[in-house]
């Protein structure tokens, strides 16, 4: 598990990260003048409406529940809630880079501006969606305020397109990556990437365990062929090692395949999953198998296929496809 940060956010606002067990909320505080902290805001108001608001949150509070909406929590909203002085955030600012904002934010004011949730139980997110290797991300609007969050590797399963894209066009620019590998995992025990403005920082209600980032070229790093914009994702999420199977097989023959999920120290994570399967040839009489404290095995048939052909096997997860590939030459 690991919590890195990168003062690479061009959005000029203060991020607040709140984590529960359950859920997460991000929340924004955008720099106000001291005339406009010491003016008293006239109570706004609203259209008849079947939305109903609590009294909304201040510093260090998650928002609370919402009524005449199909679910308690809003996705995201925006606002112009309380306001605070900028030494409000110090104690909270993580110890590696808390000395860094004492000058910075002395004599600075903010308005919480709006907030977003990550949010399972909402009945709006499929189990599609929920399913085990989510990486959920939230980023800020073009208002600087922050937008509804998604899983990425949903989002990117279903469209064909990278993660990157998704993110670009749902939450650019992203502030925030949550890697979830089990549905039951709780969300305190998620490693996860946050990225803030260098000039206002971030807080949160865990300030232990933050490692600070070396800088943009980790997180937007090559890798590969391909270009890995989640930057952690590989080291947060398992893969697999094959402990049998592959390489030849006769024509029409049949091959078991035993595998392991480790994580990337290759420690075997003693979890249950589910893993899915592809093939460019052959065939497979399953394509989802079990994963049963952290092992799994399958059978592949090389059907229809002559001396010389060549396929493969993808292991994967739901959302996060071809994680491993198992090869074949048939003989």
């Amino acid at each position: 598990m690991f919590k890195k940060m990168y003062d690479s956010l061009s959005i000029g606002v203060h991020l607040e990260f709140l984590v529960h067990d359950d859920n997460m909320c991000l929340k924004v505080w955008t720099p106000i003048t001291e005339d406009e902290f010491d003016n008293v805001d006239s109570e706004i108001q609203y259209p008849e409406q079947s939305l109903s608001v609590p009294v909304l949150p201040g510093y260090g509070e998650f928002p609370g529940n919402n009524g005449g909406v199909f679910h308690s929590k809003l996705p995201a909203m925006a606002m112009w809630g309380k306001k605070v002085t900028g030494d409000t955030f110090l104690p909270h600012i993580p110890e590696d880079i808390r000395a860094a904002y004492a000058e910075k934010l002395a004599d600075t004011y903010f308005v919480n501006t709006g907030y977003a949730w990550i949010d399972p139980t909402d009945p709006s997110i499929s189990a599609g969606e929920k399913s085990d290797m989510a990486c959920w991300t939230i980023g800020l609007n073009q208002s600087s305020n922050a937008s509804a969050s998604f899983n990425a590797l949903a989002n990117s399963y279903n469209t064909k397109a990278h993660p990157l894209r998704a993110a670009r066009q749902y939450s650019y620019p992203a502030a925030l990556f949550v890697y979830q590998l089990f549905q039951s995992d709780k969300f305190t025990e998620c490693s996860l990437t946050l990225k803030y403005n260098r000039g206002y920082g971030f807080s949160t209600n865990i300030v232990d365990g933050w490692t600070v980032g070396t800088d943009d070229k980790e997180l937007f790093k090559t890798s590969g062929s391909g270009y890995n914009y989640i930057g952690q994702m590989s080291e947060a999420f398992p893969h697999f090692e094959v402990t049998s199977g592959g390489g030849a097989i006769d024509a029409d023959a049949t091959d078991t395949v035993n595998f392991k999920m480790v994580d990337n120290d290759d420690t075997l994570i003693e979890e249950d999953s589910e893993a899915y399967l592809e093939s460019t040839g052959g065939y497979l009489p399953k394509t989802r198998v079990p994963i049963t404290d952290g092992l799994g095995s399958f059978k592949v048939t090389a059907l229809g296929l002559e001396s010389g052909d060549e396929f493969k096997v993808k292991i994967g997860f739901r959302n996060l496809t071809g994680v491993h590939d198992v090869s074949y030459t048939v003989s």
